[in-house]
């Protein structure tokens, strides 16, 4: 499956919704980013959110989801760190794609009125699980908490912290159990491994000290 001609084609549909095509970069000097396929095993696929940074001119630059052909980006240094972490090596066991493929004219968390992420999904979700169909039974790692949102059912457990153990009391030494998103409670029907985006990751003292534990449990799920 040629993922970013489909990815193209629903761009361009999209490009005419009433609330999301004023929102969409489709001009055609911008390229869909390429997913990234390790080159052994894939043992875990890492879905990120959208491939939007805040200029044109970067936009054009990025050929690969994360940007992953930058090797001294900090996006790549945090996942090649995240999957060795896990016990992986990135460039051989994991598969990175992003859950909305084409880029909008500006980043999703700039804007407070409209949720792109919520009303964009389920235009890309078909093309994802088509995507996925090829790596039966890994589990996905989120990147996130847009894209957990994005994938969870009704009435489950809806922030990444959740999954983390968070209670209000964390910091007194009270803290929750760890878990994943079961494939019964998501969309894609593989288990969810919910972790921060780098941002969030570096600068929230919860998972800091979480990190170390969360990651040993996740590795049940590799």
């Amino acid at each position: 499956m040629d993922v970013r001609k489909r990815a193209q084609s629903i761009a361009e549909e999209l490009a005419a919704d009433p609330v999301l095509g004023d929102y969409l970069d489709v001009e055609s000097d911008l390229e869909i980013p390429a997913p990234v396929r390790g080159g052994g095993h894939i043992r875990l696929i890492i879905l990120g959110q959208d491939p939007t940074v805040g200029t044109r001119r970067r936009r054009r630059e990025i050929r690969t989801v994360l940007d992953m052909r930058n090797r001294e980006g900090p996006l790549r240094t945090y996942l090649s760190f995240l999957s060795a972490s896990l016990g992986l090596v990135m460039e051989e066991n994991t598969y990175v794609t992003n859950l909305v493929k084409g880029f909008f004219s500006v980043p999703p968390a700039q804007l407070r009125d409209v949720d792109l992420i919520a009303l964009s999904a389920p235009h890309w979700l078909p093309l994802v699980k088509e995507e996925l169909a090829e790596f039966p039974g890994v589990s996905v790692l989120t990147l996130g908490q847009p894209v957990l949102s994005a994938l969870i059912n009704p009435g489950v457990r809806p922030q990444v912290r959740d999954y983390w153990g968070y209670t209000p009391e964390w910091e007194r030494g009270r803290k929750g159990e760890f878990g994943v998103v079961e494939p019964e409670d998501n969309v894609l029907g593989r288990v969810l491994i919910p972790f921060p985006h780098i941002n969030t990751a570096r600068k929230h003292r919860f998972y800091l000290a979480r990190w170390d534990k969360y990651v040993s449990f996740a590795k049940e799920w590799v």
